[in-house]
């Protein structure tokens, strides 16, 4: 686990930050207007998000087979071309792609990453849970002051020639397997990884948080509201009803536009894809 100190931030994207990734029109409403967030107390981030081989480690104390099998993956088909597509044989000892145990845990829903938490907790005694929106945005961008941010924490490079250092992302790695003839949405770099890569494998955050973009998207505890408007400035959990779960960070098959502090995804909460994973939290 990481300190991730107290500090306020301004939570958010800015008008055009979207375009200038490329995206012809701005998608990013949904994490608009732009805020200040005070969050008042210290607390802990898991350093990497869980990896395949501590949630086995849960599973086996468990017992039984863990999350239900059935998982949204990526499949190539007999056109050659690659899709999503939801298979009852994929899960998160098999999520369509060769893993190590130090590779992210995918094909876990948030309902999933909850029950790890609360197992956790009653191992630790210690209080863990999937970090809220503003929580896992402001460690992200890991500044504690509020003014202007770049889009990702290694700075706006727009051309997203030094992303490979710090990211896993949809590159020419990825490119090689999954889209040879397209080279107009990746990054223009190569980590040398198409699918998901060992947790801790490219630079850290100022906050020492590895993999906070990239890798594999990360579920948070609050329900999406399709805007800011109302928004808590503390920090705290936004619930609504009903509730799809909020993911953050991109994944190994993102492009630029997606691998963002500031991008927000939603997904039902019983779902599983084979590009979304979890870190936990808890107070000091």
């Amino acid at each position: 686990m990481v300190l991730v100190p107290s500090g306020r931030f301004t939570m958010g994207v800015p008008p055009g930050e979207d375009v200038r990734d490329g995206e012809p029109y701005s998608s990013d409403d949904g994490a608009r207007p732009q805020h200040t967030v005070i969050i008042a107390h210290a607390f802990y981030m898991g350093k990497f998000a869980v990896t395949r081989g501590e949630f086995a480690a849960y599973v086996a104390q468990i017992g039984g087979w863990g999350p239900a099998r059935g998982c949204v993956t990526f499949e190539q088909g007999k056109d050659g071309k690659w899709s999503s597509a939801e298979r009852s044989d994929r899960n998160w000892q098999n999520p369509g792609f060769p893993q190590t145990d130090r590779d992210p845990v995918v094909c876990v829903s948030a309902q999933d990453a909850d029950e790890y938490a609360t197992w956790l907790t009653r191992e630790t005694v210690k209080l863990y849970h999937l970090p809220t929106e503003a929580e896992w945005e402001y460690a992200a961008r890991a500044v504690t002051t509020t003014g202007p941010t770049p889009a990702r924490y290694w700075g706006d490079d727009f051309e997203h020639k030094t992303a490979c250092r710090y990211a896993n992302v949809a590159d020419e790695a990825y490119r090689r397997i999954h889209a040879p003839s397209d080279k107009s949405w990746i990054f223009q770099c190569d980590d040398g990884y198409p699918n998901t890569s060992p947790v801790g494998s490219f630079q850290p955050n100022a906050f020492g948080l590895y993999d906070i973009l990239g890798n594999a998207w990360q579920w948070t505890v609050d329900c999406y509201v399709r805007s800011y408007n109302g928004a808590p400035d503390d920090g705290s959990t936004r619930k609504s009803v009903p509730c799809w779960r909020v993911l953050r960070g991109g994944s190994w098959l993102d492009p630029a536009k997606f691998v963002r502090a500031g991008v927000r995804y939603q997904l039902e909460p019983r779902s599983r894809f084979a590009w979304a994973g979890f870190r936990v939290v808890r107070l000091q």
